[in-house]
């Protein structure tokens, strides 16, 4: 099984209204998750570690290399600054004056499965239009849990991904057609709710198991509209075939 694991995250310009504080708490915190057992015991050699600065030319050579390399599987995380045309495509601004569509980052996997997860707005744009740690991670620990070994559960997390159908790309996004997405010095809401109730579930779920990403979204998005009071509802889509990718292994 070859996969990568892609953290894009942009936070604006400091001292101005697009900076976004939680972005920063956002990438520490997937990243701590994901190289966790239970995110799925991702390796230094499928981790890209620039985190910040990305364009859509550095993504497309970067998902190009790994695909060259026979690439099975894609993971990639945003936090950011996003928008969505009325005709319903979804825009990244992966950092200050370099963007790119949702329906693009699709194309340059074109046969391979893909989960991407989203903590940025859809607000409405007639056009396209660019603009311009303190708090330590939190750790990911198994509490009074008999684990099992780093390598039965980086197999396990396999496995569930052999089950999707080949092109199988599914999309987790923070907020739904036209809404903002909330942000706050702790992190995006939707991230922060997302990796909270992955700690409860690794406290309290007992295993072996495997958490796919549909049925934590749905707690999630529950949480999160209940939160704003349903001015922000989570979305989750998928690309064919009705196999989500795996979030949590236990």
């Amino acid at each position: 099984m070859k996969r990568c694991l892609i953290l894009i995250g942009n936070e604006g310009v400091r001292n101005t209204s697009s900076y976004l504080p939680g972005v920063s708490k956002d990438i520490e915190r997937y990243e701590a998750f994901f190289r966790s057992d239970f995110g799925g015991a991702w390796e230094d050699d499928e981790i890209d570690t620039q985190n910040y600065g990305w364009t859509a030319e550095g993504l497309l050579n970067t998902l190009w290399s790994r695909r060259l390399d026979r690439l099975d599987y894609a993971l990639i995380v945003f936090a950011g600054h996003g928008y969505a045309e009325r005709r319903g495509e979804i825009y990244f601004e992966l950092s200050p004056g370099s963007e790119v569509a949702l329906s693009t980052i699709k194309t340059w996997l074109p046969n391979q499965k893909m989960l991407m997860i989203a903590d940025s707005c859809q607000g409405y744009l007639d056009e396209p239009l660019s603009k311009s740690l303190t708090e330590s991670i939190r750790t990911f620990s198994a509490g009074g849990r008999i684990r099992d070994s780093r390598n039965t559960m980086r197999d396990r997390y396999n496995m569930f991904i052999e089950r999707m159908h080949g092109r199988e790309k599914a999309f987790a996004s923070a907020v739904s057609l036209g809404e903002c997405a909330n942000d706050t010095s702790k992190g995006g809401l939707y991230s922060r709710n997302l990796l909270d109730l992955a700690e409860l579930a690794i406290e309290r779920v007992p295993g072996p198991t495997v958490i796919p990403m549909d049925i934590i979204h749905s707690d999630v998005r529950q949480r999160v509209s209940r939160i704003t009071r349903y001015e922000q509802n989570p979305n989750l889509t998928l690309d064919r075939g009705d196999n989500y990718p795996p979030f949590l292994v236990l």
